[in-house]
């Protein structure tokens, strides 16, 4: 099995109506924040593209977890 990385982008935005907005439509296409960090009054932070794998049987729960993601137990 071949891991492709996956593309990438920087994003900055700040907590108004029209910032959220364009965060909300990058999401709902399929891109995902996997790291983000405050800076004054906006946010810096890193989208993904995920890939979702239509080959892998509904059966199979099968989850991949980058090795620089961070799973927190609470």
């Amino acid at each position: 099995m071949t891991r492709v990385k996956p593309h990438q982008k920087i994003i900055s935005f700040a907590e108004n109506k029209s910032d959220l907005d364009k965060i909300t439509q990058f999401i709902m296409d399929g891109w995902a924040i996997v790291k983000l960090m405050p800076h004054g009054n906006y946010f810096i932070g890193v989208m993904e593209k995920m890939n979702y794998d239509n080959n892998i049987n509904d059966q199979e729960k099968i989850v991949y977890i980058p090795p620089r993601k961070k799973i927190i137990f609470t």
